[in-house]
C-alpha cells in the first residue's frame, strides 16, 4: 500500500529498509522487490473494509474515545472545580504540569526555533493508523442523554430534538448513522444540510405531481411520434417530434402545462412558509453557541472583557467573553511558519533514519530541506514585522447562559437604523449619551447575531469591504469568460450536419463535462480572487456562481447556440436526444460518479504511499471534501432544466422527479459514509434556492409561452415569432385558434408573475434598505427559545478566535483565560491515544513568536477569551 505505512505490529527491517529506499535518489533497489515487502499491508484498504465491528474491537479506538469521554464528561458539572487553562508559554522541556498528561519533547532536528510537540507523529506513517482515524472522524451520533446522567438539563437538551447530536471526533459511546432513518437525523448536522435534504424530498413530491399532470399531453403528443423501424418504443415517447401545428390542443397540451404551472406557483407561495418552519424546528431541536452569543463590533480601542462584562452583565449570566483582533496576516504568516516547520522537521527525521542506516541521503531531500529553510527565513522575517504592530480589536462576541438574555440583550441594544446611529454618534462626541446602553467609551456598539461559531474566519474580520468586493467581482469576470468560451465551443458542436448517435450526443457530453468542471474551476476562483468573512459567505458565493454558470451552461447556451444556427432544427429529434441526455445523465451518471468517489480512492490507494508522515496520511483518509453549495446548485440545475423543456419534452418532469429522489439517497450514503465533515451552517444557501426556485418556474413559464407560439417546428414554410420575455408576435392568420388561446393566456400568466418577482423581491430588498437606514434589525431575530442552559449543554465549543491548518487542523489564535478545556476544539490524536494538547496547538506560544520573550507583549498581539464561572 505505501513505503511509508508500517504496521506497528510488524515493524521489521524490511519495513525500515524500505522506508529509506523511497528518499535514496542513489539506490538500484527494484520496485518489484520493494512492492513484495509489502504484501502485507495491500490487503488494507479503508474503501473495501468497512466493517464497524473491526473499529470496535480495536483497542487504540477504545482507548483513543475513552479517554475524549473522561476528559469531557470529568469537567461537564463541575466548572467551578475544573482545570482552567490559562495558557502559559510552552517551553521544550517536559511540562509536568500538563493538565492532559501530555509531554513535550524537542525534535531532532538542531534549528534555532524548535516546533512545538504537536502530537502529530513524526514517525512512520501507518496505514491502520490512518484507517483508525478515519473511523473516529467519520460522522457518527452519540446520545445527549446517558443512562448514567442524571442532570436536568441533560434530560431536557435530550428531549427538544432528536435525542442525539453529532459526535466529536474521538468519542466512545458513538452510533453509526443508519442510511434507512429518519429524515429529522439531518438536523444534527446544522440547519443547512438539513433544509437541503427536506427541499429534496419537497421538490420530489411536487414534480411527481407535475408529471401525472402531463399524462394527458404525453398521450396527445405519442399520436403524432414516429414509430422506430423495429416497433419499438422510441425514447422520445410523448414528444413533440413530428407534431405539426394542428395537433396543438388547448384542452390537451395546454391544459396539462397549465395545470403543471398552478401546482409551481402553489409551490413556490407555500416554500417560504416551509422554510420557516422547518428552520424554527430544527433550532429548536439542537443547540448551538450561536443561540446564546451576540456579536459586537466597532469596539473602542481600549475595550477590554471587564468593561463589556459591566455593560452586558444586566442582561443575564454571562459564561464568556471573547475579543477578536485585526492580526489576520500575522495569523496566516503563523500558520504557514508552522507547517513549514513541520515539513523541514520532518525531512530531517527523515535524514537522520538515513542515515542511521548507512544511507546517503538524495540531492532532491537535500534540495527539498534548503528551499524550505529559505521560506521559513522568509516568514519569520514577515512575522516578526507584523508582531511589532499594534491590531485595534475588531470583534467581540457575549455568550450567555440562556436564549432569553440574548433576545433581550438584542432587544434592548438594538440602537436603529444607519441615521439613528450617526445621531448617536454625534451626541457621543459632544459628550452626551456617555452612559447609554449601546455606546461604550464613545463608540456606538453594534450588537446582532452571529455566524455559526465553526464558520467564522477570524483571519479575514480585518479585510476592508471594498477589497472584499474587489476580489468578487474579479471572480465574476472570469465566471462570465469561463461561459463565453463554452458558448463558442457549443456552437461549433451543433454546426457539425451529421446525426449519428455519437455526434447526437456530443454536445450532451460537453455540456455534462463542463458542468463536472465547474464546480473546482469556480472553487478555485473564489479562493484564489475573494476573501469571505465566514465559511458560509464563501458558500454563498460559490453557489452563485455555480448556479448561473451551470443553468446558462446547461438550458440558455443550448437554446441561443441551437436558434443561432438554424430554429427549423431546434426541436428534431437530434436535438431532442441533447436534452435528455443531459437530464439523464444528471439522473444516473452525475450520482454514480459520486458514490464511486473516484479521486479519493486514487489519493489513498496511490498518493498515500508518498507521504513522509503520519498527519500528511491521515490528511488524505479525513474523507471526500464537499461543498453544501455545489450540492444546492446541481438540485436547482436540474430543475431549471426539466422546467425550461418540460413543454416540448413532458418526460423531462418525470425524470427531474426521479433524478431528485436518487440525489437524495445518493447524497445521504455520501454525507453518512464517504464526505468530511464542514462547519454547521445556516439557513442562508435554502433562502437562496427558494428564491431560484421561483425563477425557474418563471422561466418555465416564458418557455412555454415561446415554445407554443413556435409549434409547427417541422414547417419550414412559416417564419419563427418574434418573441420576448413579455410577450409574441406574428400575423393573427398563421395561428389556430388554440394556439392563440395558449398564447395569450401564458402571456398574461407570465406578467402576473413578474409583477409579483418583482413586488417580492423588491420590495424585501427595499424593506432591508429602510430597515437598515431607519429601523431596528432586531426584528430578523425570531423563533422559539428552550430553557436549556449553555453551562450545560454537550459537545459545544466556545467562540474562540483560530484559524485552521491543512496539517495541523485548528490552531487557537487567542490567550484563554480560565476557560475549561470542553468550550476548547480539541483534536484527538488516533497517533498515540490521546488528547492534543491545547497549549502547543496555540499561536501566542513563545515557539511561534520567539524574539517576544515577554508574555504580556505577545498576548498583545492576539485577541482573549475569558470565562466567567458561576
Amino acid at each position: 500500500q505505501s513505503s511509508f505505512a508500517s504496521d506497528d505490529a510488524n515493524e521489521n527491517d524490511e519495513d525500515d529498509n524500505a522506508w529509506g529506499k523511497n528518499y535514496s535518489d542513489d539506490d538500484d533497489g527494484s520496485v518489484e522487490s520493494f512492492l513484495s515487502s509489502c504484501d502485507s499491508l495491500v490487503d488494507i484498504s479503508l474503501a473495501e473494509e468497512d466493517d464497524e465491528e473491526d473499529v470496535e474491537n480495536c483497542s487504540g479506538v477504545k482507548k483513543l474515545g475513552s479517554l475524549v469521554d473522561d476528559t469531557r464528561n470529568k469537567y461537564l458539572h463541575a466548572e467551578y472545580s475544573s482545570p482552567k487553562i490559562s495558557m502559559p508559554p510552552v517551553t521544550s522541556t517536559t511540562n509536568k504540569s500538563n493538565p492532559l498528561g501530555e509531554p513535550q519533547r524537542t525534535l531532532s532536528s538542531q534549528r534555532s526555533m524548535q516546533s512545538p510537540d504537536m502530537s502529530l507523529g513524526l514517525s512512520r506513517p501507518s496505514i491502520r493508523k490512518a484507517k483508525l482515524f478515519y473511523k473516529t472522524h467519520r460522522p457518527s451520533r452519540t446520545k445527549v442523554f446517558k443512562a448514567s446522567d442524571t442532570d436536568f438539563q441533560k434530560v431536557q437538551q435530550s428531549r427538544s430534538g432528536t435525542g442525539y447530536r453529532l459526535s466529536i471526533p474521538g468519542e466512545n459511546e458513538i452510533e453509526k448513522y443508519r442510511l434507512c432513518g429518519s429524515y429529522k437525523h439531518f438536523d444534527e448536522f446544522g440547519v443547512g444540510v438539513s433544509l437541503y435534504f427536506r427541499q429534496l424530498i419537497l421538490l420530489f413530491c411536487v414534480l411527481f405531481l407535475c408529471s401525472l399532470a402531463n399524462i394527458n399531453s404525453i398521450q396527445s403528443n405519442s399520436l403524432f411520434n414516429p414509430p422506430k423501424a423495429d416497433g419499438k418504443i422510441s425514447f422520445l415517447y410523448g414528444s413533440v417530434l413530428g407534431a405539426s401545428r394542428n395537433d396543438l390542443s388547448l384542452r390537451r397540451q395546454g391544459s396539462s402545462d397549465l395545470f403543471t404551472c398552478a401546482i409551481l406557483l402553489l409551490f413556490t407561495l407555500m416554500l417560504n412558509r416551509f422554510e420557516k418552519k422547518n428552520v424554527e424546528e430544527i433550532d429548536v431541536s439542537q443547540q448551538t453557541p450561536k443561540d446564546y452569543t451576540v456579536r459586537i463590533k466597532n469596539l473602542p480601542r481600549c475595550v477590554t472583557t471587564k468593561m463589556l462584562h459591566d455593560q452586558f452583565n444586566k442582561y443575564g449570566d454571562i459564561v464568556l467573553i471573547s475579543i477578536a483582533v485585526g492580526n489576520g496576516d500575522l495569523l496566516t504568516t503563523l500558520r504557514n511558519l508552522r507547517e513549514i516547520n513541520f515539513k523541514i522537521d520532518a525531512l530531517h527525521e527523515k535524514k537522520t533514519y538515513m542515515e542511521s542506516r548507512n544511507r546517503k541521503p538524495g540531492t532532491k531531500l537535500k534540495t527539498k530541506i534548503k528551499e524550505l529553510l529559505l521560506a521559513e527565513k522568509k516568514l519569520s522575517e514577515k512575522a516578526r514585522r507584523l508582531s511589532e504592530k499594534s491590531f485595534p480589536p475588531h470583534t467581540a462576541f457575549v455568550t450567555f447562559n440562556d436564549e432569553s438574555s440574548q433576545l433581550h440583550c438584542l432587544e434592548d441594544m438594538s440602537v436603529g437604523g444607519e441615521v439613528q446611529r450617526l445621531f448617536l454618534k454625534f451626541f457621543a462626541l459632544l459628550g452626551f449619551c456617555g452612559n447609554g446602553k449601546s455606546v461604550l467609551k464613545g463608540k456606538v456598539l453594534t450588537v446582532d447575531v452571529p455566524n455559526e461559531e465553526s464558520e467564522i474566519f477570524y483571519e479575514n474580520l480585518h479585510v476592508s469591504y471594498l477589497r472584499r468586493l474587489v476580489g468578487k467581482a474579479t471572480s465574476y469576470f472570469f465566471t462570465g469568460t469561463l461561459l463565453a468560451l463554452s458558448f463558442f465551443i457549443l456552437q461549433s458542436t451543433m454546426k457539425k450536419k451529421d446525426d449519428s448517435l455519437m455526434k447526437t450526443y456530443l454536445a450532451s457530453f460537453f455540456v455534462s463535462a463542463i458542468n463536472g468542471a465547474l464546480p473546482f474551476t469556480l472553487k478555485i476562483l473564489t479562493h484564489v480572487f475573494e476573501i469571505s468573512l465566514s465559511y458560509g459567505d464563501k458558500q454563498v458565493s460559490i453557489l452563485m456562481k455555480l448556479l448561473i454558470s451551470r443553468c446558462v451552461n446547461t438550458a440558455v447556451l443550448l437554446y441561443l447556440v441551437t436558434d443561432f444556427y438554424n430554429y427549423e432544427d431546434m426541436f428534431k429529434k437530434k436535438t431532442l436526444h441533447q436534452i435528455q441526455g443531459i437530464l439523464l445523465a444528471d439522473c444516473f451518471t452525475t450520482p454514480l460518479v459520486r458514490i464511486m468517489n473516484i479521486p479519493d480512492k486514487i489519493n489513498r490507494h496511490l498518493l498515500s504511499r508518498f507521504k513522509t508522515t503520519q498527519l500528511e496520511m491521515n490528511s488524505i483518509f479525513k474523507g471526500t471534501s464537499w461543498n453544501l453549495s455545489e450540492r444546492y446548485t446541481d438540485m436547482l440545475k436540474t430543475l431549471f432544466v426539466g422546467l425550461f423543456y418540460s413543454t416540448i419534452l413532458p418526460s423531462s418532469l418525470l425524470i427531474t422527479a426521479t433524478t431528485m429522489v436518487v440525489t437524495y439517497w445518493v447524497d445521504k450514503f455520501c454525507l453518512f459514509r464517504i464526505w468530511a465533515r464542514i462547519p454547521a451552517l445556516d439557513e442562508s444557501l435554502a433562502k437562496i434556492s427558494r428564491k431560484m426556485i421561483v425563477v425557474c418556474v418563471w422561466v418555465h413559464i416564458i418557455m412555454a409561452r415561446i415554445f407554443f407560439a413556435n409549434w409547427p417546428y417541422a414547417t419550414r414554410s412559416l417564419h419563427k415569432s418574434r418573441c420576448n420575455i413579455f410577450w409574441c408576435s406574428e400575423p393573427m392568420e398563421n395561428w389556430t385558434y388554440d394556439q392563440r388561446s395558449v398564447v395569450t393566456v401564458y402571456t398574461n400568466i407570465g406578467m402576473l408573475v413578474f409583477i409579483l418577482i418583482m413586488v417580492t423581491f423588491g420590495w424585501s430588498n427595499f424593506y432591508k434598505v429602510f430597515r437598515r437606514t431607519w429601523c431596528s434589525n432586531f426584528s430578523e431575530v425570531g423563533g422559539k427559545t428552550t430553557n436549556i442552559q449553555f453551562r450545560y449543554l454537550d459537545g459545544v465549543t466556545a467562540y474562540i478566535p483560530k484559524i485552521e491548518s491543512r496539517i495541523y487542523g485548528t490552531l487557537i489564535a487567542c490567550t484563554l483565560n480560565e476557560v475549561p478545556i470542553r468550550y476548547v476544539p480539541l483534536r484527538a490524536n488516533v497517533d498515540r491515544a490521546e488528547l492534543v494538547n491545547p497549549e502547543v496547538m496555540n499561536l501566542s506560544s513563545l515557539h511561534d513568536l520567539p524574539w517576544i520573550k515577554s508574555d504580556i507583549e505577545r498576548k498583545q498581539c492576539f485577541g482573549i477569551c475569558q470565562f466567567y464561572p458561576l
